[in-house]
């Protein structure tokens, strides 16, 4: 997934909830961990500015993605999850379609910060 805003995005709050995917070791889906770091259970983005984590602000959109990942031929997807999270420093959401190969259309937004806050159950 994109780690930064596209042309045509939306402010979103300073801080706020959300929902983001992970794998099987709670490491932040679609990341690389020299790019993050934690202090007092916040994740903190450590890498180019104007860029940040990727999360939902709809629990819904975040799991329309993860039963499409599921559904795919990758078995790493297979072990990924949702958990919900507290974000800080937003930077705002935009219309991301380059997650899949299909093309689908996903509103994602960025922030530089997040605490997991729980695991969110899917059916």
């Amino acid at each position: 997934m994109c780690n930064r805003l596209h042309g045509g995005f939306k402010k979103i709050k300073a801080e706020g909830y959300g929902y983001k995917i992970f794998n099987i070791n709670d490491t932040p889906c679609f990341m690389n961990n020299q790019r993050y770091s934690t202090i007092d259970n916040w994740v903190i983005w450590n890498c180019e500015e104007g860029k940040g984590f990727c999360f939902f602000t709809s629990k819904k959109e975040a799991i329309r993605l993860l039963k499409k990942l599921k559904n795919s031929a990758v078995d790493e997807y297979k072990n990924h999850y949702i958990k919900r999270i507290k974000y800080r420093k937003g930077l705002g959401k935009n219309v991301e379609t380059n997650i899949t190969n299909e093309g689908e259309k996903y509103i994602i937004a960025i922030c530089k910060e997040f605490k997991i806050l729980g695991l969110v159950e899917v059916k």
